[in-house]
């Protein structure tokens, strides 16, 4: 899904938006979001699909689950958001989102996130830190441990999910769970604790996720560096994407009927910069995942023991100006597994045979916002996620073109 050490839904200061709505991005700040009700929606057209017509998507070697769809051809709403927040006190706010999306023309729609959060001084640093204070949280949220755990349409750079959010996060990571940080400054660490909604753990068997982010501004120049690790436990975990009618036409191909329970350690680091030059601005992001995974598969006859290693990187850069940005994004996975007490049949059919295939992507954008609450979203992509024939390291090209339109509007 990266490229071999770039990768990070961040991007470009405003073109009339803020860097953290179109780049998921924190920002340089992290004081509590401003109370008000802001609402958002992505619609795209696509020139073609994702994979070919009788096919599901299934990338050899990696275990997909979640929201992990493919693109689709023709006219869809991609996303649309309605996100409330009230401060309750000057250190207690409450936050809620409403999310829906489309696939196979049936459109869903969920409570993504009900959390409260307070923050409080920390008077026993005082004397050694600037101001520090503590953030707890608790509900149903997103991790911070990095943006790429959640993407949206209508409030990223791109209408499509990076390869790096649909193959570890499953393309949204909510959960319920509780999150403590120290921010000091412009600088934060996080831990987490989550009960295991999301993918790639089971509900009630856990999860964890700890990080590190750092942000320096310097001049023209801002800087953004962090650290993670996020580990989560499955239990009899399935790949459930097309196993009800709401995602499966009858044009597509079922899954095989297969389970996985055991570990999985994820770690992540980033990079990101932006430079303003005489009011054009240039940016660079980078990011590599990695996920440790041990355990069983499991169908109705067979099994196997599992240790894999899967890998991504992706590497981004941009150019602002006035109402115009262009983006190009390079993405790449790789896997490495290694099965035992089973035949090679049953890899095959589980379809986690790889032979040496690692899937590329390369996305360009161009996003002009002509209206204080539109802008316009015309995307090449070159999509290399699947091979030719199964079992070969050769991709087979889904190069599509796009175009949108995307909406945010404060309300209240």
């Amino acid at each position: 899904m990266k490229t071999s050490f770039f990768a990070v839904p961040w991007s470009l200061l405003p073109v009339l938006w803020s860097v953290s709505q179109l780049s998921g991005a924190h920002g340089l700040s992290y004081d509590p979001p401003p109370q008000g009700i802001n609402a958002s929606a992505a619609f795209t057209y696509r020139s073609d699909n994702a994979i070919d017509d009788g096919e599901s998507w299934q990338i050899p070697g990696i275990m997909l689950g979640g929201e992990a769809f493919p693109a689709e051809q023709g006219a869809r709403l991609d996303d649309s958001q309605l996100n409330g927040v009230f401060h309750v006190s000057d250190d207690y706010f409450a936050e809620a989102k409403i999310s829906a999306h489309q696939h196979d023309s049936e459109t869903e729609f969920e409570l993504e996130s009900l959390y409260f959060s307070a923050q409080l001084p920390a008077n026993n640093l005082a004397s050694l830190l600037s101001q520090p204070r503590w953030s707890f949280a608790i509900g149903k949220m997103t991790s911070l441990a990095t943006a790429t755990a959640s993407h949206h349409a209508s409030t990223s750079l791109y209408s499509e999910a990076p390869l790096l959010a649909d193959v570890f996060f499953g393309r949204h990571f909510t959960d319920i769970g509780g999150r403590a940080e120290l921010i000091w400054d412009t600088h934060r660490w996080g831990l987490e604790a989550w009960d295991g909604d999301s993918f790639p753990a089971t509900s009630g068997a856990g999860g964890a996720s700890t990080y590190m982010h750092f942000n320096q501004e310097v001049g023209e120049v801002q800087l953004r560096t962090g650290g993670w690790m996020m580990m989560g436990k499955a239990e009899q975990r399935r790949n459930g994407r097309y196993e009800s009618d709401h995602h499966l036409d009858s044009g597509t191909t079922e899954q095989p009927d297969l389970s996985f329970s055991g570990d999985t350690l994820m770690t992540g680091a980033f990079a990101e910069v932006g430079i303003d030059v005489s009011g054009l601005l240039l940016t660079a992001a980078v990011e590599w995942i990695r996920a440790d995974i041990e355990g069983e598969l499991q169908d109705p006859v067979s099994s196997a023991q599992l240790d894999s290693q899967v890998e991504g990187t992706r590497l981004l850069f941009g150019v602002a100006w006035q109402q115009h940005r262009l983006s190009a994004q390079y993405e790449r996975l790789s896997s490495d597994n290694d099965f035992r007490d089973t035949s090679l049949t049953f890899v095959q059919q589980a379809g986690l045979y790889n032979d040496g295939f690692e899937p590329e992507k390369l996305s360009l954008a161009w996003l002009w916002s002509f209206h204080e609450d539109f802008a316009l979203r015309a995307e090449w992509v070159a999509d290399d996620s699947l091979p030719a024939t199964a079992g070969s390291n050769e991709t087979t090209s889904h190069n599509r073109w796009v175009i949108g339109l995307v909406w945010q509007r404060k309300l209240l």
